[in-house]
């Protein structure tokens, strides 16, 4: 699987979306932009240690990730959460799976825009 394809699988996500390509596209571009929404919250709920906030938003959009294929960004998604999940937390852990996923939803949303 090449980089692009790790980042977002264009022809799973179009299977998944029952080849319309349309559909796919726009399952994309919301999951783009509800990705702001989430880097916004996550952040806040990261600096407040908020580990509630952190796990409900990470729950919400993990939902709407699953309607794609999006490797990279499924992958930061589970091991920031299992971060926040383990006890006890070490910080470090959560600190370098957080990073993780504010890097993989960057990629994620520079490679939306080549498909949408």
């Amino acid at each position: 699987m090449n980089t692009e394809q790790h980042i977002v699988d264009w022809d799973s996500s179009l299977e998944l979306a029952g080849g319309d390509h349309g559909i796919a596209r726009e399952i994309i571009r919301v999951c783009s932009e509800d990705l702001n929404v989430t880097l916004k919250i996550l952040s806040e709920a990261y600096q407040n240690k908020d580990t509630q906030a952190l796990r409900h938003e990470l729950h919400r959009v993990k939902g709407g990730v699953c309607y794609l294929k999006a490797p990279e960004l499924m992958d930061a998604l589970n091991n920031f959460h299992a971060s926040i999940k383990a006890v006890p937390q070490a910080s470090n852990d959560m600190a370098s799976t957080y990073e993780g996923l504010l890097k993989a939803i960057m990629n994620f949303q520079e490679a939306s825009k080549n498909l949408i």
